[in-house]
């Protein structure tokens, strides 16, 4: 009997954990481990300062649920391992940002510094939904916001998305600096400014993008270490 889920991280390797109620809790994968999350229908939610989860191993996280996160500068979801997301409700709750500012409570849905993928090959768009109600903070970030100091051979970024609804945020998508994405396909809506904004390389091989009030559906542009290959 283990009284947190990290506890059950801390002391088995390579089995799947199912949530057996909501819960809130920051939990931590460890580097070198193996897990598949199972959702279960229920809603996870951060403890006070903290990301929902921290990813340093591999984790896949399956099954309907939620997935939040009501703190300024923290996500639901940080990833510095290997992280594959075949369902759930990813968001950001309490998120407050405007174009005028972070509203004191803003920060990405998804953060990604290691390998991610979001949806299998043969998903589908409605088993994955990320939302942000904000225009301050992008919805998913893959790659690094500064890499000064940072080199690609030790700090690249890869990010593939297979399917899923992607609402909200300044940008829907941003490939920052050392950022390297595939657009498999999903539907892209609802951001102020940009629904895909590239800084480095990104390959786009199908998806559904729908500007609205946006400035722009698709950006592309250099900055830092970033090479604007789109």
């Amino acid at each position: 009997v283990y009284e947190t889920l990290n506890d059950v991280f801390e002391n088995n390797d390579n089995i799947t954990v199912a949530i057996p109620a909501n819960t809130n809790e920051t939990i931590t994968i460890p580097e070198g481990k193996t897990f598949t999350l199972d959702m279960g229908g229920h809603t996870m939610t951060n403890t006070a300062g903290s990301d929902t989860i921290v990813n340093n191993g591999t984790l896949i996280i399956n099954g309907e649920g939620t997935i939040d996160n009501t703190e300024n500068d923290k996500a639901p979801i940080m990833n510095n391992g290997e992280l594959t997301i075949l369902k759930g409700t990813i968001t950001r709750s309490a998120e407050a940002g405007t174009a005028e500012g972070d509203g004191g409570n803003s920060y990405y849905t998804i953060l990604n510094h290691g390998t991610m993928t979001i949806g299998a090959v043969d998903g589908n768009d409605a088993d994955i939904v990320i939302s942000n109600s904000g225009a301050f903070s992008s919805l998913i970030s893959n790659g690094w916001y500064d890499s000064e100091g940072k080199t690609p051979e030790a700090d690249s970024c890869y990010m593939t998305i297979n399917c899923g609804t992607f609402t909200g945020g300044k940008y829907c998508f941003k490939n920052d600096e050392l950022g390297n994405a595939t657009i498999n396909g999903g539907v892209y809506s609802g951001s102020s400014e940009t629904n895909l904004l590239n800084w480095h390389n990104m390959t786009i091989n199908d998806g559904t993008f729908t500007m609205g009030n946006a400035k722009a559906n698709i950006a592309n542009g250099t900055y830092g270490q970033g090479v604007g290959h789109l």
